[in-house]
């Protein structure tokens, strides 16, 4: 209600400065308040872009989008915890951060849907070679084997990722065919296999019973006789490089029949190209 009328001026101005300090506090939250939107709004608009970059930056690996994908998840947490922004640009930061999020697991998603696809691929390829390296590991046809067992081998190494469920399967299986065909290239290539010593033995002996061998003086019997003993050679087995001396000592034998036999040069020629070829067989 009023006051007396000495007093009316003095209280009302007590009031008034009482209600400015107020007033005037008021007044500096609020610019404080706007200037701190103002720094909240920098910061936010601030981590959209390093978003916005992360998403429209070209990933090629796996471990490239898993190292994105945690520093966007951090960035994330970071818009999160800046506090509020100027109300009119609040609904346009927000809109804008949820944007450059879902570009970025946008292009994620699709990357790791091509590379499933591309692993899924990959892993068919190495199973082709997987049955060509099957097909082959327990070739003794080792000429024609050698060349295709090693170029599989490259082909595998230029195959990209297959699925990690089935690296470790597949690895196995190719290595240990491959692992094979080279054991018995190995054993071939010196002389270790046993069915390689025992050609060996055979042709050994075979050698010292030719010593004994009657040559026929007819020159019919004779070729019949080269044929025949050149059919029993082959019969015996085949022996590695290094015991290939066996097959020059028996070639050089058949020559000095050929060549006792007393014929023309060109008729000559062509019983030893004959005797050639038999050896290629």
């Amino acid at each position: 209600g009023p006051v007396h009328r000495e007093q009316n001026e003095e209280i009302w101005k007590r009031f008034q400065d009482a209600t400015k300090i107020i007033h005037d506090k008021r007044q500096n939250y609020n610019a404080s308040l706007d200037e701190n939107y103002l720094k909240n709004l920098v910061q936010k608009q601030e981590i959209i872009a390093e978003i916005t970059e992360l998403a429209n930056k070209p990933h090629s690996t796996h471990r490239e989008f898993q190292q994105a994908s945690s520093a966007v998840q951090k960035l994330r947490e970071r818009f999160l915890e800046v506090g509020k922004v100027p109300t009119k640009d609040r609904n346009l930061v927000w809109e804008a951060f949820k944007e450059a999020t879902r570009v970025f697991n946008r292009n994620k998603n699709r990357y790791f849907k091509n590379q499933k696809n591309s692993q899924l691929d990959n892993l068919n390829k190495k199973k082709e070679l997987i049955a060509v390296a099957e097909e082959h590991m327990n070739s003794s046809d080792f000429q024609t084997s050698t060349p295709i067992m090693k170029r599989i081998q490259l082909e595998w190494k230029a195959i990209g990722q297959v699925p990690r469920k089935d690296s470790d399967k597949i690895w196995k299986q190719f290595k240990s065919a491959c692992n094979t065909y080279f054991e018995n290239l190995k054993k071939e290539r010196s002389g270790d296999s046993q069915e390689s010593i025992d050609a060996i033995n055979r042709k050994t002996e075979y050698l010292k019973t030719l010593k004994d061998r009657e040559i026929p003086s007819d020159q019919d019997d004779v070729l019949q006789l080269i044929k025949t003993l050149t059919a029993e050679w082959h019969a015996l087995g085949h022996v590695p490089r290094g015991s290939k001396d066996l097959e020059t000592k028996f070639k050089k034998y058949i020559d000095g029949i050929l060549k006792g036999l007393g014929l023309s040069k060109e008729v000559l020629k062509s019983h030893l190209y004959e005797s050639k070829l038999r050896d290629m067989y």
